[in-house]
């Protein structure tokens, strides 16, 4: 990513954005500072991580865990760059409290079955899942490898789902307006893409449950999350969420009017974009 730091202030102080938050996969340890350096000390900066933020130390994976990675490498550096990392603590600003995490998944939203190239039904099973693919069949889900193997895929998925919600919990019990800032997917129709076998790592579908219950959903002004590369969009219990859809080829992102309660999504290379 190249981003011209005049460029960015001049799109920042055009929008008059007052917090600038990033969904995960920031991609490299000096992204924490680069931010800061590009927004200057004035702006609110909140990160929550992404899968690929997990991929360190992958010799060591079996003694690692989330927290391990969460804690004491990526909270030093955010702490530094003086960013708020959402999977430790929530964003308080004046009237509005920003909550996240990366939130991981829990195979939820897997398929049963896949079709062949013949088009006959093939099971799949917990344990294709849980191995990352299927034999004989291309591509690998490389988190299987990568990321921390410390604890199950299910206890994790339990862990972040009751972290983040604790933090939301936090914030209707602060008042004010509360935004919610994810990495993986609450809800399978912000996946984006046609169902196949990668859709049961999109995200924490028991989440997206938590979320619905309590009347936390109506106390919740807007949902962004991203993850799968494709932007999607929806309504769920009242509240609305967004896909950002950022991808490798095209970074994206949102500006949110909290006035207007509208979403404009742009290019974040070009700092321009269209409203929905």
């Amino acid at each position: 990513m190249s981003l011209k730091e005049n460029d960015f202030k001049a799109f920042l102080k055009r929008n008059e954005i007052t917090a600038i938050v990033v969904c995960g996969d920031l991609g490299n340890d000096t992204v924490p500072a680069e931010l800061r350096r590009l927004a200057g000390e004035g702006v609110p900066i909140a990160v929550a991580l992404g899968n690929h933020d997990f991929w360190r130390h992958p010799e060591r994976r079996d003694r690692l865990t989330f927290e391990d990675l969460t804690l004491r490498h990526w909270k030093p550096l955010c702490d530094e760059a003086g960013v708020i990392l959402l999977d430790e603590r929530n964003l308080d600003l004046a009237d509005v409290t920003i909550v996240g995490g990366y939130g991981h998944y829990d195979l939820g939203f897997a398929m049963q079955t896949i079709l062949s190239d013949e088009g006959s039904a093939i099971p799949i099973t917990e344990e294709d899942y849980l191995l990352g693919g299927m034999i004989g069949k291309r591509g690998m889900w490389q988190d299987v490898v990568k990321m921390p193997s410390g604890k199950s895929l299910f206890e994790e998925a339990r862990l972040q789902r009751g972290a983040i919600v604790g933090r939301i919990d936090e914030a209707i019990v602060r008042g004010g307006r509360v935004l919610v800032a994810l990495h993986t997917i609450p809800f399978h129709e912000l996946n984006g893409h046609e169902p196949d076998f990668f859709r049961a790592y999109s995200g924490n579908a028991l989440l997206g449950l938590e979320l619905l219950l309590k009347g936390r959903a109506e106390r919740i002004e807007l949902l962004v999350c991203g993850h799968t590369h494709l932007p999607a969009e929806g309504i769920f219990g009242g509240m609305h969420c967004v896909n950002v859809g950022s991808d490798y080829r095209q970074l994206q992102g949102i500006v949110y009017d909290s006035f207007m309660q509208r979403v404009q999504w742009v290019d974040i290379l070009r700092g321009d974009g269209a409203c929905r």
